[in-house]
């Protein structure tokens, strides 16, 4: 059902987003292409490093100069309470300068808020005019995971985490204010600890995304190889230890010695990332001159890109750490899911809970490179089976995750 919104305005406040990186900036022009179809004025306040032209259907303002991440890691703990202090004040006055200046609007849409931000938030708050309804996306804190598995660390930092949260009580009970999380799963876990009604945000894919995987795919040609065809597993993203890069590599030196690897292809995306080791490019490299057959893509991509690559592969591997992705969204996966690519995920994460439900693929152990590796040989070996049930769940994907139900929560009945 389509739903009319009259024309309002929305105000979507992410400092993180600084360049044409991650999927972020897909979705957010996703948001903002929906919102003019729907008649809305959208107006993003971006880190000072964001170039406008990157989100054409919205009035961006290259604003914030720092991050959350700049505060929260310093080296001593000392120093990152102080930090993150002085951070929580400074996007308050970022903020209240904002506000000041134009208030007149009908949502505030905060779209990655981390817990260090939301005392600045709270202070802001009273500079945001009664009738205009506050949308804070917020990811579960770590320490609630810890907390469920007897962490005494979480038991000694909750209190006060918890404190902020509440302190939003009164605009939550008046519906002025609402807090939405990335996943089924984290709403439930915020809800159950903060006593709020918290709702899971869906991630649509943007339609440039959809259009671009399209058109590069050439129907029928994946999905009926002809001999000597090789099935193509991809590596699409940033090469970083928390998305199991490692882990790769060092299953990829495993697979090689498989009798499936003469049939395939392995595609992987290469950018500059914090954490990033370039020994594991030397590393599969070597694994290159040993016969492993390896294709690159050098550099970040922006969602038509995105698309074009994603066309090119048969399965996504997403080896993320279980520990930082339990309940955690992968925008990569809806990618995958929304275009009948089959994806393969570490257990226990949302991935792979999804993965049955919205998609298709394979699942391992957390952290076991040698089960990453026998996973992709299923893939060589059951390709067929597996992107024929990806491809007939795309609908499932796209109707969970519609431009519609992210509409109703923007711009709720109140």
């Amino acid at each position: 059902m389509k739903v009319v919104v009259p024309q309002k305005r929305l105000l979507i406040v992410a400092p993180c987003l600084a360049d044409a990186k991650g999927h972020l900036l897909s979705y957010l022009r996703g948001i903002a292409i929906a919102n003019q179809t729907a008649g809305n004025a959208v107006t993003v306040l971006a880190h000072a490093t964001f170039d406008p032209a990157w989100i054409p259907e919205a009035t961006v303002l290259p604003y914030f100069e720092r991050r959350w991440e700049d505060a929260f890691f310093v080296p001593e703990r000392k120093g990152r309470i102080l930090s993150c202090l002085r951070h929580n004040l400074w996007i308050f006055r970022k903020l209240r300068t904002f506000l000041k200046a134009d208030n007149q609007w009908d949502t505030i849409f905060c779209a990655y808020t981390n817990v260090f931000e939301l005392v600045g938030w709270r202070l802001a708050c009273f500079w945001i005019r009664k009738r205009t309804f506050l949308l804070i996306n917020t990811p579960v804190p770590i320490w609630v995971f810890e907390y469920y598995s007897g962490s005494l660390q979480f038991k000694r930092q909750a209190p006060l985490v918890l404190r902020v949260y509440r302190s939003f009580a009164s605009m939550v009970k008046t519906k002025r204010c609402a807090f939405s999380a990335e996943t089924d799963h984290d709403a439930k876990v915020l809800s159950e600890w903060t006593g709020y009604s918290v709702s899971s945000l869906p991630t649509p894919r943007p339609q440039l995304l959809l259009d671009a995987f399209n058109a590069k795919r050439v129907e029928g040609a994946r999905e009926n190889p002809t001999p000597g065809f090789k099935t193509r597993l991809g590596w699409l993203g940033r090469a970083d230890e928390g998305k199991g890069f490692d882990l790769f590599t060092r299953a990829l030196a495993l697979f090689q010695n498989t009798q499936e690897s003469a049939k395939a292809t392995i595609v992987i995306q290469w950018f500059p990332a914090t954490g990033l080791d370039p020994t594991w490019r030397t590393q599969i490299e070597a694994l290159q001159t040993r016969g492993l057959a390896v294709e690159w893509i050098e550099g970040a991509l922006q969602t038509a890109g995105y698309g074009q690559a994603l066309a090119q592969i048969d399965f996504l591997i997403l080896p993320y750490k279980k520990v930082e992705y339990i309940g955690r969204n992968s925008s990569a996966a809806v990618d995958a899911f929304s275009c009948g690519v089959p994806i393969i995920a570490t257990e226990g994460t949302w991935m792979a809970e999804k993965m049955e439900e919205w998609g298709a693929g394979i699942s391992f152990p957390d952290g076991d490179a040698g089960g990453l590796c026998d996973a992709m040989q299923r893939a060589v070996q059951k390709r067929g089976q597996i992107i024929e049930q990806a491809r007939k769940n795309i609908p499932r994907t796209l109707q969970a995750c519609s431009w519609d139900e992210l509409m109703k929560i923007l711009w709720p009945q109140r």
